[in-house]
């Protein structure tokens, strides 16, 4: 056997090994996980009061804590997404060389500077000469009506609320007779598992719907399955609310303790003592008599009267009881982060029109626009490629602009000469004023030219030196 023999023996040896490997871990009786175990899609017990008593909460009770401020920063992301714009691209790979079958427009600087920063689109872009926006087609008709009861618009919504509050949202697709996607459906995350295969090539072999007495097994190549990631589970997402259960349980619970002052105490809580020795009998006709008239917050400041032989002593917070309000504040403020709010946009004092707008740039940097792509991504990755391999959709740019800070970077390039006032106004999308000649500060002129050339030659000199200049620094 040569040496090139012996190499080839090997590595079929070793490949071989490997797969062996691969299929005793997912074929060996016990160790590979079956589509109907229920460890495999269910969730953790450290759920809220789960970790205290041993339930398991699943991704229906999830949706049950859709109230206070789960509900409140929720809602929040899902009335964001749904209000951005999407828009469908198609790339060409030669500039004129393909036949529009559909109307396009050509897009700004500012457009195109968007999406070549979308690391997501890099595979649509990376060969294309020429990018166009697509006006008319198939695509955007389904986005406008995904189905006879949805517009794009509450698609949107719904798929960013199963995914912040189950971690998994799961779009159906029904298509036509040309295999082309005719309408989504968004699937109501708790009732649908995915089905897990035998190896790493079938990983999921389809998803299990059940609800009710409803029973159905779905194809792999009808559904579409968004998650968060999950370091416990590979086949299901975590969520948002998932992920700070223990405060979303403890400030339910606060509700309810106060709930149950308004209820049984109001603005009365106290000891009722008796100044005479009085019978069981007495001392429960007297109770019920306090509690009917004082007790409940329909009836809270009212004025007691006290029956002859009776006092009345207030009682008073204990420093527990002092510091629940400042408890339900660090509470609120956990749940927000986890849904990537900022508690600007949740508190109404001391908040100015600064304050306001940052906390309206933090939440659509860190919040919307990471939301956006990944249903974007998704979009692209099943539902777009189903029509053409040469068009991607992509959402316009949520975050609002620092707009000082832009205005000082073009003052400060247009008065370096790197760039002219038109093409400031281009980026900006405004129409040019027949301003192209750059803009040079006389006082970047070398003291040592200064009178050395006549007037209209030492302007231009000096330009080119500035731009020359300019380049180098930039590299």
């Amino acid at each position: 056997m040569n040496l090139l023999e012996k190499l080839t023996y090997n590595i079929g040896r070793t490949a071989g090994s490997y797969r062996k490997g691969l299929s005793d871990v997912f074929h060996t009786s016990g160790t590979r996980p079956s589509a109907l175990d229920p460890t495999i899609w269910g969730d953790s017990v450290f759920w809220g009061e789960g970790v205290g008593t041993g339930k398991v909460r699943t991704k229906e009770d999830m949706l049950r804590e859709f109230t206070s401020w789960v509900y409140i920063c929720a809602s929040l992301n899902a009335e964001s997404v749904g209000a951005a714009r999407l828009r469908l691209y198609t790339a060409k790979s030669e500039k004129g060389k393909k036949i529009k079958l559909f109307p396009t427009r050509s897009i700004d600087k500012a457009q195109m500077k968007w999406l070549e920063q979308n690391t997501g689109l890099d595979f649509y872009l990376k060969k294309a000469q020429e990018v166009e926006e697509v006006d008319d087609h198939p695509f955007l008709d389904l986005m406008k009506q995904i189905n006879p009861f949805m517009n794009g618009r509450e698609f949107r919504e719904l798929t960013s609320l199963f995914l912040d509050l189950t971690g998994d949202a799961y779009w159906y697709i029904i298509r036509d007779g040309l295999q082309v996607p005719r309408e989504l459906w968004v699937i109501p995350s708790p009732y649908i598992q995915p089905i897990p295969g035998k190896d790493l090539r079938d990983f999921v072999k389809g998803y299990l719907y059940k609800r009710g007495g409803i029973e159905l097994t779905l194809k792999i190549e009808d559904v579409a399955h968004l998650r968060y990631p999950n370091p416990k589970n590979e086949f299901i997402g975590f969520s948002c609310v998932q992920g700070v259960a223990d405060a979303v349980y403890v400030n339910k619970e606060m509700y309810v303790f106060e709930e149950a002052l308004f209820k049984n105490k109001a603005r009365v809580g106290g000891v009722l003592e008796s100044t005479e020795l009085i019978g069981t009998e007495e001392m429960k006709r007297l109770k019920e008599d306090w509690q009917q008239k004082y007790e409940g917050s329909s009836k809270g400041g009212k004025t007691a009267v006290l029956p002859p032989g009776m006092k009345f002593s207030k009682d008073t917070m204990t420093p527990t009881e002092l510091s629940f309000p400042e408890g339900k504040k660090i509470t609120r403020e956990e749940i927000a982060v986890a849904l990537d709010i900022p508690i600007g946009k949740l508190v109404s004092t001391d908040v100015n029109r600064a304050n306001a707008d940052s906390a309206d740039y933090t939440h659509a940097k860190s919040g919307v626009m990471p939301r956006l792509k990944k249903q974007e991504e998704k979009l692209n990755e099943r539902i777009l490629s189903l029509f053409d391999t040469n068009i991607f959709c992509a959402f316009d740019n949520v975050v609002p602009e620092d707009r000082e800070q832009l205005l000082k970077e073009n003052t400060e390039y247009v008065n370096a000469g790197i760039l002219s006032r038109d093409e400031v106004r281009a980026d900006l999308g405004k129409e040019p004023k027949d301003a192209d000649e750059l803009l040079v500060d006389n006082r970047l002129i070398p003291i040592s030219m200064l009178g050395a050339v006549p007037p209209e030659e030492q302007a231009e000199e000096v330009a080119e030196l500035v731009r020359q200049k300019i380049r180098e620094r930039l590299g």
